[in-house]
């Protein structure tokens, strides 16, 4: 049917479950004098029987959910994730934090998420490169660092099921995700 979206079947559906529980306990009562449907009234039964309240008991609306409610929840996964991480893991140097930053020449801010140690690394690049021009020896300790975290990450899965769910919950929801913005392309409209 043109024209006809799933928002609008959704309002629909909302629609009904308000009136059909009203419709199902009620009667009609037609009076002699109104003469057939003009002079009909609906009156709500005092005590709707079971097969009338058996009409509505379950709704079921699938629909997509807003990208933008994906991607928070994405955020708010990673935050426990990173949380719970901080208190397991050992060493304090590995512990992740996030912020929100704005890339060189950019006024977007965007969520960044890195270790302590890598922050610490990068600090170290950006000054040995200022000092020396080159930095090989920072970003190699970085792609170490890196490696150990995700080795750290990797076992700590491994000992506690509910951060392995956390992982298993995040990259579901990236999954669903990337697909979605992969089906809307660069339409705005279906992004929102």
């Amino acid at each position: 049917m043109p024209g006809f979206h799933l928002q609008h079947c959704a309002k629909f559906i909302v629609l009904l479950m308000t009136v059909t529980p009203l419709c199902a306990g009620a009667q009609l009562n037609t009076s002699a004098e109104g003469g057939g449907m003009a002079g009909a009234t609906a009156t709500r039964a005092s005590a709707a029987s079971p097969a009338d309240r058996a009409l509505v008991e379950e709704v079921i609306v699938i629909g997509q959910r807003p990208i933008a409610s994906i991607r928070k929840e994405i955020f708010n996964t990673e935050d426990l994730i990173y949380d719970t991480f901080n208190e397991l893991n050992d060493d304090d140097a590995f512990d992740i934090i996030c912020t929100q930053e704005a890339p060189i020449g950019s006024q977007l801010r965007r969520r960044v998420c890195r270790s302590r140690f890598m922050i610490t690394a990068e600090t170290d690049a950006v000054v040995d490169t200022l000092d020396t021009g080159w930095a090989p020896a920072s970003l190699s300790r970085q792609q170490l660092v890196t490696r150990r975290q995700n080795e750290i990450m990797a076992d700590l899965a491994n000992k506690n099921p509910q951060f392995l769910q956390l992982l298993k919950k995040r990259w579901a929801l990236r999954q669903v995700y990337e697909k979605r913005v992969e089906a809307c392309g660069w339409n705005l409209k279906c992004l929102n």
